[in-house]
C-alpha cells in the first residue's frame, strides 16, 4: 500500500493481522500462491508471463 505522495507503507505485524483477519499467516501466504497459480493457467499462452512460467531454459548459466 502507498500513502499519497506515493511512497511506500511499512506495515506492522499487528496490522497485518487485521487484514488477514487473524488468519494463520503461512496458510494465508499458501492460498494466495495457489490463487496465483490458478491465475497464471488459465492465462493466454501468448501472454509473456505465462511463457516465462512454462519456458524452459535454453543452457546453463556460466560459473562465477
Amino acid at each position: 500500500m502507498q500513502n499519497e505522495d506515493g511512497s511506500w507503507i511499512i506495515r506492522m505485524n499487528h496490522e497485518l493481522n487485521e487484514l488477514i483477519e487473524n488468519a494463520e499467516t503461512v496458510r494465508f501466504v499458501k492460498c494466495r500462491g495457489i490463487a496465483w497459480l490458478g491465475h497464471m493457467m488459465r492465462m493466454d499462452d501468448r501472454r509473456t508471463p505465462k511463457k516465462i512460467f512454462e519456458g524452459k531454459p535454453m543452457s546453463t548459466r556460466i560459473r562465477g
